[in-house]
């Protein structure tokens, strides 16, 4: 068998020497051999489980990068709410996959407070996931990741996989429609990153949602690490969410479009992998001593609620749905609740959105991207965020579909006391090279 882990790094280490100016011709190619790595390295499921009578034919995990809470999309469908593990991609679609915490999976890393590398973790590398777990019950498995991110937590778990530069979720979609058409049985996850820095649909939406073209909005630019209220940060806000639901906007169209061909057939999650402030909580982010240069915004930092909570809703093929309820869900409950209609015996952990959840249920979000870690945890109607590092907690009353009311004067103590006692060291990081590096920095990770 041909050793395809030189090849890539033969690949590799070609691209990093391409000066800057071409990287953008060459990229095209990157992405394509990393999407024939993944399959040339992609190892059959350890696990053997089986299909239960009556499991649907075709399950898609569907999945809006960055979608806040407050940010359904506009399609035919009833969503819920859930916490999210972790507060940015890696450790999350980690936790997606295997039903554990990031402080479980440790797929987890962190860039220091005085910068210098990017923060990508070491990929989990258990086989006890879900992609592994639909293909050893004889699904057809595909994954189609629409930046590197996902694609670097989620390498090799699929059977086939396609990661592209940035593509819209137009793209994603049609090649995951064509993978599929002569497939009997097939689990897929698309990962759509039209919410994510930078923000840029079509032309026509900037024109129906009136949207100011004269500032510069695809990215935070200098409002990172210098927001103050005033005015002329409020108007950059103003036309900054503008921009977010335009992007959401054009996302729900394609998922209408998707529904329209795969519903009668086909169960399908469809979840923010963490959500997005914007400068919301600017203030008491800056208790957090590195949290900077993001204060209250973007993802990876405080898991505030507009982070970490987002909207799940879960389809059947015979139009039926559920989400979670009673206590809080969260999204390592994906694995237990597609186990529970897929397979005769239950591999994951998690609670089964099939069935109500504990009302006194405890459920956290964690795995902070750079900085010092922070943890979240929600309990009934409370949640609490606290920086073990800073010795910095602070608690308040959710409210209904987006935020916390940190003036409510909620005790914090017995919900911090519920935060699992694992903290980071920053241990836990690969290399990444220098090529990817600057895909990183295109989508907004700065070192």
């Amino acid at each position: 068998m041909p050793d395809h882990s030189l090849s890539y790094r033969i690949a590799s280490s070609v691209v990093d020497k391409v000066p800057e100016r071409l990287e953008g011709i060459l990229s095209p190619l990157y992405y394509t051999y990393n999407s024939y790595s993944a399959d040339w390295n992609h190892k059959k499921p350890s696990l053997n489980h089986v299909k239960r009578d009556g499991a649907p034919d075709h399950i898609l995990l569907l999945v809006i990068d960055a979608l806040r809470p407050d940010a359904e999309p506009n399609i035919e469908a009833e969503f819920g709410r859930a916490i999210t593990p972790g507060s940015w991609t890696f450790p999350a679609m980690t936790s997606i996959h295997t039903g554990l915490y990031p402080h479980e999976h440790e797929a987890i890393a962190h860039t220091h407070p005085e910068g210098g590398s990017h923060a990508i973790p070491k990929q989990y590398q258990s086989r006890a996931t879900l992609a592994h777990a639909f293909e050893s019950a004889g699904y057809s498995t595909y994954s189609g990741c629409s930046f590197i991110v996902p694609f670097l937590a989620t390498n090799g778990w699929y059977s086939k996989t396609k990661v592209y530069d940035d593509k819209s979720a137009e793209t994603i979609i049609s090649d995951y429609i064509s993978w599929r058409s002569e497939k009997n049985n097939s689990f897929g996850y698309l990962h759509l990153g039209d919410l994510h820095n930078p923000i840029e649909p079509p032309s026509e939406y900037f024109e129906k949602h009136d949207i100011d073209t004269t500032m510069f909005l695809s990215e935070f630019g200098k409002w990172t690490d210098s927001y103050d209220g005033k005015a002329e940060a409020k108007r950059y806000r103003r036309e900054r969410m503008k921009l977010y639901y335009a992007a959401l906007d054009y996302v729900s169209v394609q998922i209408n479009s998707l529904l329209d061909k795969i519903k009668d057939n086909t169960m399908v999650i469809i979840c923010g992998d963490h959500g997005e402030p914007h400068f919301e909580h600017w203030q008491l982010d800056q208790k957090i001593s590195d949290s900077r240069p993001s204060y209250g915004v973007g993802h990876g930092g405080t898991p505030f609620d507009e982070l970490a909570r987002v909207p799940v809703s879960v389809q059947m093929p015979d139009g039926d749905s559920f989400n979670p309820s009673g206590g809080w869900g969260s999204l390592i409950d994906i694995p237990a609740t597609l186990s529970a209609v897929s397979f005769e015996k239950q591999p994951f952990n998690g609670f089964s959105w099939l069935s109500k959840i504990p009302e006194d249920r405890a459920v956290f979000c964690e795995g902070a991207r750079y900085g010092v870690e922070r943890k979240a945890v929600y309990q009934g109607d409370k949640m609490a965020i606290q920086s073990q590092s800073d010795n910095v907690a602070f608690a308040g009353k959710v409210q209904e579909k987006c935020g916390v009311d940190f003036d409510s004067k909620i005790d914090e103590t017995g919900l911090i006391d519920l935060l699992p006692d694992q903290w980071d060291d920053f241990d836990g990081r690969t290399e990444t090279s220098q090529f990817t590096k600057s895909q990183l920095k295109a989508l907004g990770y700065t070192e």
